[in-house]
């Protein structure tokens, strides 16, 4: 199936998922389509994953979020610079320890609940003003990871021309 097809029919489905409109089987299909795509996506941003590892938990998403952290007893607020369902990259004021666990809420827009959930600092960067750390998320629930992934697609499917 061409590029431009497989974007169709995975808008079509995504559209019917975003209604609650697919059959058991349709989801199964829509499913699939999602981790193709996804797999394209890790691909192409050059991402590895393990063998088995879904790559709809590793495709990576440039867009600013306001993120709040509880991290090393203070509340601080912050922009995403990217966004997968398995973590996120943060610009902070100051520099965490690697391995540091931190809660968040993670306001995705459009009028939903923010997401809230525990995670680790796994990689930061220093810079003059500020540091981009990376954190992995430890615990979400099976609705809101799902609630993240369509949020995802939303945005991947709105940034690709129709």
């Amino acid at each position: 199936m061409a590029p431009p097809e497989s974007i169709a029919k995975l808008r079509a489905a995504h559209k019917k998922a975003r209604d609650r409109s697919l059959s058991a089987e349709d989801r199964t299909a829509y499913l699939a389509l999602r981790e193709t795509f996804a797999r394209a996506i890790v691909g192409a941003q050059g991402l590895s994953r393990l063998a088995g590892q879904s790559a709809r938990r590793h495709f990576r998403i440039g867009i600013v979020r306001p993120v709040e952290l509880q991290l090393g007893g203070r509340s601080v607020r912050a922009v995403t610079v990217d966004l997968s369902v398995g973590g996120f990259s943060a610009l902070i004021d100051h520099a965490p320890r690697v391995d540091e666990r931190v809660e968040f809420s993670l306001l995705l827009g459009g009028g939903e609940a923010p997401l809230n959930g525990r995670g680790k600092v796994v990689s930061m960067r220093e810079h003059a003003i500020n540091s981009r750390v990376s954190f992995a998320i430890l615990d979400l629930n099976a609705a809101d990871a799902e609630r993240l992934e369509m949020f995802l697609f939303d945005l991947v499917l709105d940034r690709l021309a129709e």
